[in-house]
């Protein structure tokens, strides 16, 4: 991590979003929710979170986190 985000910021850790897939079709807007938190206009570098103080994540894992949630792929111990 460059050193300007932790001189800036005293803690960091992850944002973790858990969908249970079988509510996908079930709960009104689910799909759009995890789509919206996984594209880069909301979590990249250029996103609105980083007006919120959001960190990004580099742009490989960025980008394996949003197929992941496009698949609706069940999380393992691995993907941590």
């Amino acid at each position: 991590m460059p050193t300007h985000f932790v001189d800036r910021y005293s803690l960091v850790r992850p944002l973790y979003i858990y969908v249970k897939k079988i509510r996908v079709g079930e709960v009104p807007g689910l799909r759009e929710y995890v789509d919206e938190f996984t594209n880069e206009w909301t979590l990249g570098p250029d996103g609105y979170l980083v007006d919120e103080g959001l960190i990004p994540l580099p742009k490989e894992e960025r980008k394996k986190n949003y197929y992941i949630a496009r698949e609706l792929k069940p999380l393992s111990i691995d993907d941590l």
